[in-house]
């Protein structure tokens, strides 16, 4: 069932938001400091918080997934 949500609000966030993303997972790293971007892997460990992390693009980078 959650995955079928994950789904379904994947494809709402690709329509609206231009290059949109959706992960929800378990992560300690939210952030690349080196990269200054956000840091869409999600390394899982049992002790790491479950984080939802979604993004999009500008309009005028559309055509670029979001960072």
């Amino acid at each position: 069932m959650a995955q079928f949500d994950l789904y379904e609000t994947g494809r709402a966030i690709r329509s609206a938001f231009p290059g949109g993303r959706i992960a929800v997972c378990r992560d300690d790293t939210v952030w690349d400091g080196a990269l200054q971007a956000p840091d869409w892997e999600c390394v899982s460990s049992p002790s790491a918080p479950i984080v939802i992390k979604l993004g999009w693009r500008l309009r005028a980078e559309a055509g670029q997934p979001a960072p």
